[in-house]
């Protein structure tokens, strides 16, 4: 299966927000890499999801794709340059504003890793290709990562049907 990762990159709104530790919170995505071995992961390289990618590959993960927005001239992409350096495979071509559904149209099934404007765009193609792509893909949201350990009320009703939300890293192998 194709697992595709969404949330947040900024290491320090984590920390800022959730209160957490940097020890902690790599704790956390090492082990969700670990986790996700047995699958292949997309993602952009960008950030703290770095640090899943890279726990991922380490305990033998064999398909991490990242998703980089090479034709992008609003914002460009310098700064997922080196990172995109990383990916088994990449996907490239589109800009920052068609990044979100290309994403949400190749995997097959999603880790929330908190919410912000980023994964708020995602959620966003994922409700709809749900709603009118009658596409079934299942979002798993972990909740140590999640402000209040949930999504805004608002986008777990769109999405409640395909939505579990999970709160141990080790959960994902019998979730996927």
């Amino acid at each position: 299966m194709l697992v595709g990762i969404i949330g947040n990159v900024n290491p320090k709104k984590v920390l800022d927000i959730l209160g957490k530790t940097e020890k902690e919170t790599t704790k956390i995505y090492e082990a969700l890499g670990s986790s996700l071995k047995g699958h292949g992961i997309i993602m952009v390289p960008e950030g703290q999801l770095m640090t899943l990618a890279r726990a991922y590959k380490k305990a033998g993960g064999k398909r991490f794709i990242g998703i980089v927005p090479t034709a992008d001239k609003i914002w460009g992409w310098e700064h997922v340059k080196e990172t995109a350096k990383e990916c088994d495979e990449r996907i490239e071509g589109m800009d920052w504003i068609r990044l979100p559904y290309d994403l949400t149209k190749k995997a097959e099934a999603f880790i929330l890793l908190g919410f912000g404007t980023g994964s708020a765009m995602e959620l966003n193609f994922i409700k709809y290709n749900y709603k009118f792509g009658k596409e079934n893909k299942p979002v798993y949201a972990f909740t140590p990562l999640l402000d209040g350990g949930r999504l805004p009320r608002s986008i777990e009703y769109d999405i409640k049907d395909i939505l579990t939300y999970f709160s141990k890293p080790d959960e994902l192998r019998d979730l996927l």
